[in-house]
């Protein structure tokens, strides 16, 4: 027998319909098995996984303390600083032989 007819036997058998009806007794005792299972309730659910403790979380605020002041210095250095205007040199009044006292 060749792979492929064994492949179609297999699905031959496994899209087959089953039973489309259910019995009575097996509905009734599966409603009555729901209607009496008891349901957790909310407040009582693990709403976290991990317990904070205030060590904990005084290192996880430290922690983003220096990721925010480190993120900052590297927005600040990377700037290149902005030049200042350099004064522009004033001419000074030369005395001319005129304005000189004889002596």
């Amino acid at each position: 027998m060749t792979r492929d007819g064994e492949i179609e036997r297999v699905l031959d058998v496994w899209f087959t319909d089953g039973p489309t009806q259910m019995p009575d007794r097996l509905f009734s005792e599966v409603f009555r098995a729901v209607d009496r299972q008891p349901q957790r309730r909310l407040a009582r659910l693990p709403l976290r996984s991990l317990d904070m403790t205030l060590p904990r979380i005084a290192a996880l605020g430290a922690a983003a303390l220096l990721l925010i002041a480190a993120f900052a210095l590297s927005l600040g250095a990377g700037r290149a600083p902005t030049p200042t205007p350099a004064p522009s040199p004033t001419a000074t009044p030369v005395p001319s032989a005129a304005s000189l006292p004889i002596v």
